[in-house]
């Protein structure tokens, strides 16, 4: 219905000449908005399964009663509007107690994709 709505009183902007332009232009941005919405969609996933794979976890006081990889999408979506939390990688940490060089190289690039993603 307010799809619909939005469309006629466009349709009936254009007939205006000050307006044209005005549609014209809300046109273009909605065109260049559905290419960016596919593509933060896309990464928003593509960070959360990488986050799930390396056994990142986040603060999941504020998302009682779901699932890990749901509170990994919603606080990868928040971090990409800059309400950063930063990653937990508890399960590594009690790996073990001696430095293990691959318990290192996972921290890093837990690391290396939470900054990844801040930037991106």
């Amino acid at each position: 219905v307010v799809f619909t709505a939005f469309l006629s009183i466009q349709n009936f902007m254009c007939l205006d000449r000050r307006f044209n332009h005005l549609v014209h232009l809300i046109g273009l941005c909605l065109a260049d908005l559905k290419t960016f919405i596919v593509f933060f969609t896309a990464l928003t996933f593509i960070f959360s399964i990488i986050f799930q794979l390396l056994g990142v976890q986040f603060e999941a006081s504020e998302y009682e009663g779901l699932p890990v990889f749901v509170v990994n999408l919603v606080q990868t979506y928040r971090n990409s509007f800059g309400d950063n939390a930063t990653p937990s990688y508890d399960f590594w940490l009690a790996a073990s107690e001696s430095f293990n060089l691959k318990k290192f190289l996972v921290i890093v690039i837990i690391w290396a994709a939470w900054f990844l993603h801040q930037f991106i």
